[in-house]
């Protein structure tokens, strides 16, 4: 599993550098829910796995999902990230790559607010 954006590279730079003398970085709350919501994804992804022997595909994906989790309107909060937007579900080759387009709503190919899950086959 690759999470991507901007804030693990910080924790490790503020590792790297010895906590850059005291400073230490906390997630704002989009940011944390977000976060959260893709690991949530990625648990129904992994469950379905564990079922079927394989990943999803996207449709697959939120077939089972609606199967999981029945009421609709936990469905649609789990599907929005911390900034009120749609998350995505897509096929990137062999990945199965889970995606919210970060604070300013545009795809930077994974670069400085982009949050994602890619998980391998």
């Amino acid at each position: 599993m690759v999470i991507q954006s901007i804030a693990p590279r910080l924790a490790l730079a503020a590792l790297a550098l010895g906590g850059l003398g005291g400073w230490t970085y906390t997630l704002d709350g989009p940011t944390q829910r977000t976060r959260e919501k893709l690991q949530r994804q990625y648990e129904i992804v992994e469950s379905y796995r564990l079922t079927h022997g394989r990943l999803p595909t996207p449709r697959e994906y939120l077939a089972y999902r609606a199967t999981l989790i029945p009421d609709k309107a936990e469905r649609y909060e789990l599907q929005l990230d911390g900034w009120g937007r749609c998350m995505k579900v897509c096929l990137y080759g062999d990945k199965l790559v889970l995606l919210s387009l970060g604070p300013n709503g545009v795809y930077e190919g994974g670069g400085v607010d982009d949050l994602s899950i890619e998980i391998e086959p």
